[in-house]
């Protein structure tokens, strides 16, 4: 069990490692960290934040949209699993933070509960894949995705949106660096590039959105 406090524990870089570095000088440590760190998934539909020195993941990430939250001066990490756009219908048998508007206000509200800043928050977005190539479910969840953090003030820093493969996202709360991979292929760093994915082979593509059960944090605000 992850212990229950909410104090800064580990230095962090900062959510997009942007730096005079590159990626290979940096994927290598980080690729490792994620063998050692204590995981928690972020499963669909929920929120969690934290200040403990631990990996927030979402695996398998279809349509779905993770939304990365970091304020690297107070050394706290969030992480959304958006599965639809806009808000929820109170009636429609859902947990609301399905829903974007509503996963990103909780995400925010957690986020600022541990010490974090509007202005510091450095985001970045992951998933958004057509993994059937039918209708336009994924497009719409990742532009309500940009409204809601328009709308708060909040800008993008690194995304990997569009396309047809599968991903999982992973953010270390010690490094602040955030991590991800496609289809079946190595964990590759998010380097703060505006990239979308508008092309895949099909021979990489697995269907469905599919996270892996987990237990939050003590202390971690998930609702």
């Amino acid at each position: 069990m992850v212990p229950n406090n909410r104090e800064r524990t580990a230095d962090a870089d900062g959510c997009v490692m942007a730096k005079k570095h590159s990626a290979a000088s940096l994927l290598e440590p980080e690729a490792r960290a994620l063998i050692d760190a204590e995981c928690v998934d972020v499963d669909t539909g929920a929120v969690k934040v934290t200040a403990l020195p631990v990996v927030l993941r979402s695996i398998a990430l279809g349509s779905c949209v993770a939304v990365v939250m970091h304020d690297p001066v107070v050394r706290v990490s969030g992480l959304a699993h958006v599965m639809l756009p806009g808000r929820a219908f109170r009636n429609d048998g859902y947990d609301s933070t399905r829903y974007a508007q509503d996963a990103i206000e909780t995400l925010v509200d957690g986020v600022v509960s541990l010490g974090g800043l509007l202005s510091r928050l450095e985001v970045c977005l992951v998933g958004g894949a057509n993994i059937l190539g039918e209708g336009d479910i994924p497009d719409r969840v990742v532009e309500s995705v940009r409204e809601c953090l328009l709308q708060s003030g909040i800008s993008v820093r690194g995304c990997r949106v569009g396309g047809c493969m599968r991903r999982s996202v992973f953010v270390n709360n010690t490094t602040g660096t955030v991590l991800y991979s496609e289809g079946d292929s190595p964990v590759q760093l998010l380097d703060g590039s505006f990239e979308r994915a508008i092309q895949c082979p099909a021979s990489t593509a697995a269907p469905g959105d599919t996270v892996s059960d987990g237990v939050a944090p003590d202390g971690a605000r998930s609702e």
